[in-house]
């Protein structure tokens, strides 16, 4: 497989957090990178196309955000009532 090298620039702490957790997952820093890397751009990916849904069926995506916001408040006050209510 061919690789293209190139020089990647990051601070000093976030250098060795990446050197740890490339250790941890027994893999060189190079494939973590390279994993790191597949899923961002997957993730970029992903974006673009919700972004194409969210234009092509009318939506807000403010809306949509907020709508799951409000619905993961009341997951959360459903929560506390309900442990409330187990404490009681």
């Amino acid at each position: 497989m061919a690789v293209e090298k190139f020089s990647v620039s990051l601070d000093p702490e976030l250098s060795r957090a990446l050197r740890e957790a490339a250790d941890e997952d027994d893999v060189s820093v190079s494939a973590w990178m390279a994993e790191a890397v597949r899923q961002r751009l997957r993730n970029h990916m992903l974006g673009l196309w919700l972004d194409e849904v969210i234009a092509e069926q009318g939506w807000s995506r403010e809306e949509l955000l907020r709508e799951a916001r409000e619905e993961d408040e009341a997951e959360e006050r459903q929560a506390r009532a309900n442990a409330e209510k187990r404490s009681a």
